[in-house]
């Protein structure tokens, strides 16, 4: 599905995408970084899910709504009240597919790169301008075309950049976990707040 996508001319990275009134925001990183978890609790606290696992950038900079599922590690959803229903995946790992409320299409307005530091003994979040150093680490989250390509690709679209870093390990793990990072996401983004 990512190379017919790519292929197609679309950007297509890993990461989730999450979107509210239109304004989607898309979380990067390297695998097992959080986003597919930060995107499920933001999807149950009135955000919807535009995608998990890729996320699928048209030449109109707009977020391209895939499944309204999310795949995340069995241990993450252990809080998750009984009468959410749950699929379980055969892969390596304990993994389990979940429904999250939909969001349709929705243009890219924020793009969050989630970074897991050894070093770090805090959390960090800080916003930089979107130029090359920005747009780099987004084409290093994409998906490179390996089909023959029938477009030629696109550029990830301008937008708002940030990076939150969090510590491998937590010493304080009440303010690193999903809960509190998602509420964080909340705040920073009040355009994307409201109801849908």
């Amino acid at each position: 599905r990512a190379q017919w996508l790519a292929a197609q001319g679309h950007c297509v990275v890993r990461g989730a995408c999450v979107a509210l009134n239109g304004n989607a925001l898309v979380l990067l990183g390297s695998a097992r970084c959080g986003a597919s978890v930060l995107a499920f609790i933001l999807s149950r606290r009135g955000w919807g899910l535009v995608s998990d696992g890729l996320v699928v950038i048209d030449s109109e900079g707009r977020a391209r709504s895939l499944d309204a599922e999310v795949t995340l590690d069995a241990s993450a959803i252990s809080g998750l009240p009984l009468d959410v229903p749950r699929v379980s995946l055969n892969t390596g790992r304990d993994r389990v597919r979940v429904p999250a409320a939909a969001h349709p299409d929705a243009a890219v307005s924020a793009y969050v790169f989630l970074k897991i530091k050894h070093s770090a003994t805090g959390r960090s979040f800080t916003r930089s301008p979107f130029d090359r150093t920005s747009a780099s680490v987004v084409n290093k989250c994409r998906i490179p075309a390996i089909l023959s390509a029938t477009s030629s690709p696109i550029d990830p679209p301008s937008a708002d950049f940030w990076t939150l870093t969090r510590p491998t390990f937590l010493t304080d793990p009440e303010s690193f976990a999903p809960p509190a990072l998602a509420s964080l996401l909340m705040e920073t983004f009040p355009n994307t707040t409201g109801s849908r």
